[in-house]
């Protein structure tokens, strides 16, 4: 899918602002004055549409590298930057595949005999031990760069994670595989939370999550060497969570994730549902649960299919439940605070309560569009159904309208 501006921006004032910078040096090299060039640039690519093939650090790289050969020319319009684009774009989809090795752990028991994991393009195994030369390369950034920006030590009790994967460049390999872990670690997290309805806790912030990813990876070649002397790191990683063991429940456990991966598979809009799964994990993951909040409302609103139109938001979400008029209630609630927090920074000493009802309330709306037996086609199919009215006697009479306008035409 080549790359296209979005139609909520112009980018023509932009181009002029970056043409208005340029300098051409006597040997005829590019550059560009001022400060704001790196603002114009990261402007700059949210104005644009990219493939999601493509990942955001990938797409910031070739913005900038197209601003230097659009200014190559002798005038930097919006047609010839997007042209760049387009044409650096496809330069990175057509390089050649390598494979790369991501290292992390997860916040489980090292006896615990998780299966290993095939889900959509990466392949992920735990425990074990990591080969000598991994070890060793993973030691060395702890040693040398990592300790600098952690705030607690990488633990030595989470079990041990790889995910395989084949990528064009270790930033596409690194994102393949965070997804493909979180979107399993989703679902797991999935079966564990919905059993909690509520809350009460004491003391320090602690995630939702029984879960979590440890807080370092490292990207390795199949030799076990670094990738790249690059990691990454989970910023908001201030103490290990406690070890969890799965094993008393790991056949269930393995029966829910066989379940909603088929239920994945059939489903027509998949994409958006893993997506919606990733930033579950991620969102249940925050210890900052005015933040893990916000996240999920954010969910909410793709899984209904709205776009900050509350009341569409809370007809839709309220559609799934028997209770309609209770939940129209619960959700209205939520949204107050939500619009509270936002517009006045308004926090409440109920958070933790608010943010498991609308764990609740998303989850519900996971199960919802996995569990669905009528085959929507799409989002938009799915988002039509809840728009529809709760009475019966009124859906009665619109059934018995179709039927006649069916035969009409005829």
């Amino acid at each position: 899918m080549a790359v296209s501006w979005n139609n909520e921006y112009n980018p023509n004032h932009l181009a002029q602002k970056i043409e208005q910078s340029r300098v051409i040096a006597e040997n005829g090299g590019v550059s560009f004055t001022g400060f704001g060039h790196v603002e114009y640039v990261a402007l700059l690519f949210s104005m644009l549409n990219f493939s999601s093939e493509i990942p955001e650090i990938e797409g910031r790289r070739i913005v900038e590298q197209a601003v230097f050969r659009a200014g190559e020319r002798e005038h930097i319009t919006a047609q010839n930057i997007l042209a760049e684009v387009n044409r650096l774009e496809g330069e990175f989809l057509r390089n050649p595949l390598s494979r790369y090795t991501l290292v992390t752990s997860l916040s489980v028991s090292r006896m615990a005999l998780l299966p290993r994991v095939k889900i959509n393009n990466a392949y992920i195994a735990f425990g074990g031990q990591l080969s000598q030369v991994c070890q060793r390369e993973r030691d060395r950034i702890i040693a040398d760069r990592a300790q600098h920006v952690l705030y607690t030590n990488v633990p030595n009790d989470y079990i041990m994670t790889r995910v395989y994967v084949s990528a064009r460049s270790t930033h596409e390999a690194t994102d393949t595989a965070l997804n493909a872990l979180d979107l399993i670690r989703g679902i797991w997290n999935w079966f564990y939370n919905r059993g909690n309805f509520i809350r009460m806790s004491f003391g320090k912030r602690a995630p939702v999550n029984k879960i979590v990813q440890g807080p370092l990876h490292t990207l390795h070649l199949p030799n076990g060497n670094l990738a790249t002397e690059t990691f990454w790191y989970e910023p908001r990683f201030y103490s290990p969570q406690p070890i969890y063991n799965p094993t008393p429940e790991i056949e269930r456990l393995c029966k829910f994730s066989r379940n909603a991966r088929k239920r994945l598979v059939k489903c027509q809009y998949r994409q958006v549902i893993e997506e919606s799964i990733i930033q579950y994990v991620r969102a249940l993951d925050e210890r900052d649960w005015e933040a893990a909040f916000l996240r999920l409302w954010s969910i909410l609103e793709r899984l209904t299919n709205t776009d900050e139109t509350h009341k569409v938001t809370i007809r839709r979400a309220s559609f799934i439940f028997e209770e309609r008029e209770y939940y129209q209630q619960v959700l209205k609630h939520l949204k107050d605070f939500r619009n509270k927090y936002v517009h006045e920074a308004a926090g409440s000493s109920e958070i933790e309560t608010y943010m498991f009802e609308l764990k609740n309330i998303v989850e519900a709306l996971l199960s919802f569009h996995l569990s669905s037996k009528f085959g929507f086609r799409s989002l938009a199919d799915a988002s039509e159904f809840l728009d529809l009215s709760s009475d019966r006697d009124f859906l009665a009479s619109r059934v018995k309208l179709i039927k006649y306008a069916q035969k009409y035409l005829r």
